[in-house]
């Protein structure tokens, strides 16, 4: 993925690459770096590296990590074009190297963006549109008209506690039933859903565009992902399907001049700030 200014230079150079191709990951990671220094000058991108994605970016940045675990069973649908005959009716979105699900991060970011708005607007039934959203959420999050760019980059979350679940596996298929009123007749569906005690790696990177709005940006995310472990992800969340929980907060500046220890402060809070904590 790159992403380049209004002057056409390159701004943003992100590579996803599975936790199992780390020496592949390696050499594109040099041939980029050299290419990019010749472009940019020596030292002008800096390399923000976890659970497989890597991200080169401009200027000064904070990387906040986290664990997501499911407290309950979460479906983030797939597609199922090609499914065979006999197949689950909806799929979970899968990492196609290593076959795992896992959670997209424009999943988590729309998630964030609508609690968000929500909690702003105080009217679900008429939410403004995005590019009315409150100046707070569309500095963190951009807009398209306008263009304006987010100063959020949310990765793909995978799969981290593989192994635990070895025993059990790492999803589910839930069998729900539609029953008509006039006559009673049964419509059966059938749902996949990665179960409870899946555990994801979230890594989130803020750009730093102005240092003034660090601690207000950071308190606005904070209070998204609190929001959201009283809401859900995902589909199915008025049935029971997708209650998370966000632990194990750490923070990492790259170049950013900026009180980590206070600015983690904030993301504690969300710690222990959850529907169902176990």
């Amino acid at each position: 993925e790159i992403i380049v200014d209004p002057l056409g230079f390159i701004r943003r150079f992100r590579i996803h690459a599975n936790q199992e191709s780390d020496c592949a990951g390696a050499l594109v990671l040099v041939l980029l770096t050299g290419y990019l220094d010749r472009q940019h000058g020596q030292g002008y991108f800096k390399v923000i590296s976890h659970q497989g994605c890597h991200i080169f970016t401009a200027g000064s940045a904070l990387l906040i990590r986290c664990d997501l675990e499911v407290r309950t069973g979460m479906h983030i649908g797939g597609s199922s074009a090609f499914s065979a005959i006999g197949a689950v009716d909806s799929p979970v979105v899968r990492d196609p190297y290593t076959g795992y699900p896992i959670v997209p991060g424009s999943s988590l970011k729309g998630k964030l963006r609508t609690l968000l708005a929500r909690s702003t607007c105080q009217d679900i039934e008429h939410m403004p549109v995005f590019d009315k959203d409150d100046e707070r959420i569309l500095r963190l999050f951009g807009s398209s008209e306008p263009v304006r760019r987010s100063r959020l980059q949310f990765a793909d979350a995978f799969l981290s506690n593989a192994k635990e679940l070895s025993n059990v596996g790492v999803t589910e298929v839930k069998t729900e039933n539609a029953i008509s009123r006039a006559n009673s007749v049964a419509n059966p569906r059938q749902i996949e859903r990665v179960i409870a005690g899946a555990k994801f790696g979230v890594s989130i990177v803020y750009d730093v565009t102005d240092p003034a709005q660090v601690e207000e940006d950071l308190s606005l995310l904070a209070k998204g992902m609190k929001l959201l472990q009283m809401d859900y992800l995902g589909g199915h969340g008025s049935r029971g399907s997708g209650r998370v929980s966000l632990k194990n907060f750490a923070l990492e500046g790259y170049g950013a001049q900026a009180d980590l220890s206070r600015l983690k402060s904030l993301f504690d809070e969300v710690d222990s700030y959850e529907l169902f904590s176990v």
